[in-house]
């Protein structure tokens, strides 16, 4: 079936027909009806309609699965990146995936907001040098650049479309452009790069 072998053969979710799950439905209705009239249940014909209602089966639910499994990850990775979400990751979903995919983003959301948030901000005593300097150096999103222990790993990419402003998970409100080449927090850069939105410039060296 092309429809499997475009999901299996990408890491994007691959354009689905909105009726394409009630289209598979009515065709295993149909191979069941005609297998019903047949008399002989040993025929060739009977045979030949068994194994296309299990061939029919097996790949919509190779299919189901394979999408699902993109889903979750893909969830997964939006609730870790804050607003990025809302700007372009559910291409390539029917509506029932959308409604699913909504409901995850928002239980891992949650999940993520109520664990691990928290942790993520504590409170830390204000510095003896109050140097104007000194704090800003120490409170600079892009100071972690230089790879210090302080702040998120960081991916290199080449952005391919423009990016409508989101807000990083390292707090930083990232706007980019097409041909931009950015260093972003890998969890907000992987997102770009699943969605076709940008090149991991790292993996080609």
């Amino acid at each position: 079936m092309k429809v499997r072998d475009a999901e299996r053969a990408s890491d994007r979710l691959q354009p689905l027909d909105p009726e394409f799950y009630s289209n598979v439905g009515r065709s295993i209705q149909e191979l069941e009806e005609a297998y019903d009239r047949v008399a002989d249940r040993f025929s060739h014909e009977a045979r030949l309609l068994e194994n296309e209602i299990r061939s029919l089966r097996t790949n919509v639910e190779s299919i189901f699965s394979k999408r699902l499994e993109k889903l979750v990850l893909q969830a997964a990775l939006q609730a870790m990146s804050a607003d990025l979400a809302t700007v372009f990751l559910t291409d390539g979903m029917v509506e029932a995936e959308r409604r699913v995919y909504g409901s995850m983003v928002s239980a891992i959301g949650e999940f993520r907001s109520d664990q691990l948030s928290p942790l993520l901000r504590p409170s830390i005593p204000a510095p003896k040098d109050l140097s104007a300097d000194g704090v800003i150096e120490a409170e600079r999103p892009d100071s972690t650049l230089n790879g210090g222990n302080h702040g998120p790993e960081l991916m290199l990419v080449r952005v391919l479309r423009d990016i409508p402003e989101f807000l990083g998970v390292d707090e930083r409100r990232w706007r980019l452009g097409r041909e931009e080449v950015a260093l972003l927090p890998r969890t907000n850069a992987r997102v770009l790069v699943n969605q076709g939105a940008a090149v991991n410039l790292q993996a080609k060296r």
